[in-house]
């Protein structure tokens, strides 16, 4: 779905456009966005005008990248700046490192509900087939529900497909919940059995926020920090095959800087290899100042998170209560700028086509929001709403969806 100039909502220009609750992006730190990064340009040197210090990343970018991942994602292995490659973005990324690592035909496992970008990323180029695990939601966070990834693997074995990969999104997207260590490590264990590369998206790393009414929320916890030789006993885990991918987009709310890594601290053959193609995605120097200021600015980098977070958590809890005030139930979130909502519980139980019919009803009348079935998910009902769009916009959206669908508030 993209929404241009013409169609988007604009209070003042474009009354009866779209009001967009269906992109997860992130418009809570817009002033300070422009301030940090007018700044940072002032940083630029005559090295920028040129192709730079390298084909593959500048040493200003992996070296401010690499301390930052050391100093918040805490890795069990220091991570240095020859442990990364940056590309235009994460989705340039997954789709460089699926390329390099996959044969055409060959399977990715990830759990659904899933991230409808990871279609588009993972298989347009490599023709991989990227196969969901539908997860009862009980077990999505759970290490039982590797049991699931195990008969899907066993299953497609008979068929001849050849499974190479598991990919995680760590926090989880469309739900906003980080993964327990527990079930990181499962993960980890299966992938080790069955010889598979474990790819872990950690864009919302650093957008996890207090929710007081998800009191057993779980912290991020990055694959990075796993210390697999202590607490995988009975195996040996290979530690080339993970690979950690991270961005500027989300965290940084800048999703139009385009800026990705990939961190894979025991795989040099990796990084040496997409290094030779590395150029198609090379950064723009412009983007590399800007990123790279802010993290090696301690104190700015520590404010800029900290606000962000207060800001998410505010605006999750204003449209949980909505959703909630009107009867709908809102899953469990701490992470991400978005919530996950059941529409179809609320309207007594609808089928795959309703919650089809439902999305283009509220498109119809200005307001995008997510199906479910954009993620993959086999339950129908469910929507992915995101929060972190300016209040007054935030508003007529969901005034619409009261409209449209007859969402009062119910009686005390």
């Amino acid at each position: 779905m993209v929404l241009t100039r013409a169609t988007e909502y604009d209070a003042d220009t474009n009354p009866h456009g779209i009001v967009s609750l269906g992109v997860a992006e992130n418009f809570l730190m817009q002033q300070e966005c422009f301030e940090i990064f007018t700044s940072a340009l002032k940083n630029m040197t005559p090295l920028d005008l040129s192709y730079g210090d390298s084909l593959w990343g500048s040493r200003r970018i992996n070296k401010a990248l690499s301390g930052f991942l050391n100093d918040y994602f805490h890795p069990v292995t220091e991570i240095k700046p020859d442990h990364l490659i940056t590309g235009v973005g994460c989705s340039a990324v997954l789709d460089q490192l699926f390329y390099t690592l996959l044969d055409e035909g060959d399977a990715i496992l990830v759990a659904a509900p899933y991230y409808t970008g990871f279609d588009r990323d993972l298989i347009s180029r490599g023709k991989v087939k990227l196969i969901p695990i539908h997860l009862p939601i009980e077990r999505t966070f759970t290490p039982e529900g590797l049991e699931l990834f195990e008969a899907k693997y066993e299953e497609l074995k008979k068929e001849g497909t050849r499974v190479r990969a598991v990919i995680v999104c760590n926090p989880q997207n469309p739900m906003g919940r980080p993964y327990p260590r527990e079930t990181l490590l499962a993960y980890a264990r299966f992938c080790e059995e069955k010889d598979l590369h474990l790819v872990s998206d950690e864009i919302y790393g650093m957008s996890v926020y207090e929710n007081a009414k998800y009191p057993g929320a779980v912290p991020f916890t990055s694959f990075l920090s796993l210390d697999s030789d202590k607490e995988l006993p009975g195996i040996t885990f290979e530690k080339a095959r993970l690979h950690v991918v991270y961005g500027m987009g989300k965290d940084f709310c800048a999703n139009g800087f385009r800026i990705g890594a990939l961190i894979t601290p025991a795989n040099p053959t990796l990084i040496r290899t997409m290094a030779n193609t590395s150029k198609l995605m090379k950064l723009s120097s412009p983007a590399d100042i800007i990123w790279s200021s802010l993290l090696n600015d301690k104190k700015t980098l520590s404010n800029f998170l900290k606000t962000n977070k207060e800001r998410l958590g505010e605006a999750q809890a204003f449209v949980r209560n909505w959703f909630e005030e009107r009867g709908v139930v809102v899953a469990d979130s701490n992470a991400g700028n978005f919530v996950w909502v059941n529409i179809g519980e609320r309207l007594g139980g609808i089928d795959i086509a309703t919650e089809k019919n439902i999305f283009q009803k509220l498109l119809d009348s200005g307001v995008y929001i997510g199906p479910g079935t954009a993620y993959h998910y086999d339950v129908p009902g469910w929507y992915r709403i995101t929060f972190s769009v300016a209040r007054k916009n935030l508003l007529t959206g969901l005034e619409r969806i009261e409209r449209i669908l007859g969402f009062q508030p119910l009686k005390k």
